[in-house]
């Protein structure tokens, strides 16, 4: 049987020791489970832990544009509502923005001027940008 429980102070040395051991997050310290507005729980089952879960708030956004090809306007749309939408959600808790295109043009924008950086999933790209 699986437990959950929320982490304490006193799973910081494992979790540093399941760090060291984990080759797929080289970057991740164990400070980041213990985040202010971060959901951290560890997994457990009979033979003792097996994971450590770390969740935050995320917002995932679509972009349809009303007209392709209307590039200048769509982009000087895009700029502006970014501002807003950022201070928005800042003060919601977000702490990233996540979005996925197949359109070449809108990631380069994206990553260019909005300031996403790329995570290839399947036939999508997904773009974040921590705020």
């Amino acid at each position: 049987m699986i437990t959950s429980r929320k982490i304490d102070l006193n799973d910081r040395e494992s979790i540093d020791e399941a760090l060291a051991r984990d080759a797929f997050h080289p970057t991740t310290k164990s400070e980041a489970f213990y985040e202010a507005g971060v959901l951290s729980n560890i997994y457990t089952d009979e033979q003792g832990d097996v994971l450590v879960l770390r969740a935050q708030k995320a917002l995932r956004i679509e972009m349809i544009f009303f007209d392709n090809a209307a590039s200048l306007r769509n982009a000087k749309a895009m700029i502006e509502g970014w501002k807003q939408l950022l201070t928005t959600a800042k003060t919601a808790g977000f702490k990233e923005v996540v979005t996925s295109t197949n359109s070449p043009k809108l990631k380069e924008f994206a990553i260019r001027v909005l300031g996403f950086q790329e995570t290839n999933y399947g036939d999508e790209v997904e773009l974040k940008i921590g705020i």
